[in-house]
């Protein structure tokens, strides 16, 4: 149904803004520099990548074992560079020292699905929801863990809440169909027949668009977008013509920063990593039904998992089953890699990004120095592997495979793989496993701090 325009030279205008036809590489690094707010702009080329920098009178870093990087470095002025280069290795220590204070706690077991869970998600503020392949969705309390209403379904492969304040929850299935469902009422209120041709892999709201869209993808590399609505209005098609990695296409919600001008009213930006090892950064315009390949990766092995991270950068789970997998770091503005982990034995599952109630606890036990007021380089991760061990990892640019950046390591007790990880409060989360589990944790310190 969508234009494919990504090689179109046409150059729209319209009311209030720039057509997605005529936004350029150099726009989306204009409108970075403003969110930035720098007011004197210098380049310096730190970790293979130019960063923007200015003078300021104090160091704003947190440096964490690297030998020869130093990271998270915004508005920083080149004195600073110099002293964190001459005095960094104390630093290092503490951190070193405080790694071993990590621990992860399972808080609770449930097994209340008659099949594998394929997903869990914020239902809204004080609830969660499973998908499984017993035919059915179910509620659960947050604060209690206790499953609260069992909506009988189809065998949903995934689902997401979209429209205002997430009033729909919208469901993919093998045969295409995607049922839509009342996040308040928990009944069936549309239904949208043969929306793919192919099973439905994944499905996301557009946060960025104010969750007015939301986007299905199929494993034969379809991606539709919808106007969140009761029967969803399909406003455009993105034909990739090659089979959709599973867990890897995800928004990107930093690409395009919050618009301060309104020059972008309606652009959103999405990445998919397709089984012939390329990962596209495509622009959406679903106003025009228009969209544009901003940029094209190309990975070392098949990936299986993705997320996005802070500053820019995507994180890249890669490797086959029963093989040692890995992480790529890559900077969707600039288009290159900028480092590459060890992550787990086997294949990496899910991967998310823990938020800030989690990443102050860990900079205040650290007694680390914050860079930034937006953090926009350091990142810590969390991933669910084939290996039956649950992760957490300190990620930044620069970070190389001869050095390990795991601070925590928890071998769960899923007899089966993990299909699904969500982080549930600032320091909790649960992994959803096709052995009919859900499994509930909390992060804390060995010292007996509670984070």
């Amino acid at each position: 149904m969508g234009a494919n325009c990504s090689t179109c030279s046409c150059s729209r205008e319209r009311k209030g803004g720039i057509a997605l036809s005529s936004l350029s590489e150099e726009h989306i690094k204009e409108y970075l520099r403003q969110d930035m707010e720098l007011e004197e702009v210098e380049t310096l080329d730190l970790c293979g990548i130019p960063m923007k920098a200015r003078e300021v009178t104090q160091i704003l870093s947190f440096a964490y074992p690297a030998d020869d990087v130093l990271y998270c470095l915004t508005r920083m002025s080149k004195s600073s560079l110099s002293f964190l280069s001459k005095n960094r290795t104390d630093i290092i220590e503490v951190c070193r020292e405080s790694d071993e204070k990590i621990k992860i706690e399972e808080t609770k077991m449930v097994e209340e699905h008659e099949a594998g869970v394929n997903q869990i998600i914020h239902l809204n503020s004080t609830e969660l929801a499973t998908a499984s392949h017993d035919f059915t969705i179910k509620v659960w309390d947050k604060k209690k863990l206790k499953c609260n209403q069992t909506i009988q379904s189809e065998t949903c492969n995934c689902f997401c809440t979209t429209g205002f304040r997430g009033k729909y929850l919208m469901a993919g299935y093998p045969n295409g169909d995607i049922f839509v469902y009342s996040s308040r009422k928990k009944t069936k209120i549309g239904t949208v027949n043969s929306a793919h041709n192919h099973l439905i892999r994944n499905m996301f709201s557009l946060t960025r668009l104010m969750h007015s869209y939301f986007c299905s993808i199929d494993v034969c590399g379809i991606i539709k977008v919808w106007q969140s609505l009761p029967q969803p209005k399909e406003c455009m098609e993105i034909n990739l013509d090659s089979g959709i990695a599973y867990n890897c296409t995800i928004e990107l919600t930093s690409l395009l920063p919050p618009d301060k001008t309104g020059l972008l009213p309606e652009i959103g930006a999405i990445a998919c990593a397709l089984k012939s090892l390329v990962i596209h950064i495509i622009l959406i315009d679903p106003t025009e039904n228009f969209y544009k390949i901003y940029k094209t990766l190309e990975i070392s092995q098949k990936p299986s998992s993705m997320v996005e991270l802070n500053g820019g950068l995507l994180g890249v789970g890669v490797g086959s089953l029963q093989s040692p997998s890995k992480i790529e770091l890559w900077s969707y503005v600039y288009g290159t890699k900028i480092g590459v982990i060890n992550a787990h034995d086997d294949m990496i599952d899910s991967m998310i990004l823990l938020n800030t109630g989690f990443e102050s606890a860990i900079r205040a036990n650290f007694k680390s120095v914050i860079s930034s007021r937006k953090q926009l380089f350091q990142s810590t991760l969390l991933t669910s592997g084939r290996d039956k061990k649950l992760k957490i990892f300190n990620l930044y640019p620069g970070s190389k495979e001869d050095e390990s950046y795991c601070i925590c390591e928890f071998p769960c007790n899923h007899t089966d793989y993990v299909r699904s990880i969500l982080q549930t409060g600032s320091t909790t989360f649960a992994s959803a496993s096709e052995d009919k589990s859900i499994r509930f944790y909390s992060i804390g310190f060995r010292d007996g701090l509670n984070c």
